[in-house]
């Protein structure tokens, strides 16, 4: 699907060189993703700081980490979705899906993400601050062994065939003579 002209050639320029580059995959990472208005990414410029804060409230008040990439970044990648809208249903917001990978602390349970851009004003879809998936987390107890069957034990199958006979081992070394024994009793006279 072509942009349209209104979206600006920085749009065009900085989505096509971000695009081909890999995502950082790193030992603690969070991977985040975070819609904006394809208007207000259109304000954008590679050298522009995008500061990623992740909070642990719907209302993103309590933060819990922060990181800060450049547009440019090979850590960012930009992509524009495909929305379709309903027939009679709310009107398209177009967007960019802004997708990276944070070097964050493990997380338990839910974490929003807000992305802000000092010098240019992001719109968040549908809000500014965004629920993210969070995968894993501290593994819990394993849980209690579960009935054994009900079935009857099946039948012994049939022996095996006999396997070769190994190698004869080393005979030893002969060993010392015993001490004498004593006198035995004497014999009978005849």
């Amino acid at each position: 699907m072509p942009l349209p002209w209104r979206a600006g050639a920085a749009l065009i320029a900085c989505a096509v060189m971000i695009a081909v580059a890999p995502l950082a995959v790193l030992a603690s990472s969070l991977p985040v993703e975070y819609r904006v208005t394809r208007r207000s990414f259109g304000t954008l410029d590679a050298d522009d700081a995008l500061q990623f804060t992740l909070y642990s409230d719907a209302a993103c008040t309590v933060s819990v980490h922060s990181e800060e990439h450049l547009a440019g970044s090979s850590l960012l990648r930009f992509e524009i979705p495909r929305e379709v809208p309903v027939r009679l249903g709310p009107r398209v917001v177009h967007t960019i899906l802004i997708t990276t990978v944070l070097d964050a602390p493990p997380i338990d349970g839910a974490v929003y993400l807000r992305v802000v851009v000092p010098v240019a004003a992001l719109v968040g879809v549908p809000d500014d601050c965004q629920l993210q998936i969070v995968g894993g987390g501290t593994p819990g107890p394993t849980g209690p062994t579960g009935p054994t069957g009900g079935g009857t034990t099946g039948p012994t199958g049939p022996t095996g065939a006999t396997g070769d006979p190994g190698a004869t081992g080393l005979i030893g070394v002969t060993g010392p003579t015993g001490p004498t024994g004593p006198t035995g009793p004497a014999g009978l006279l005849g």
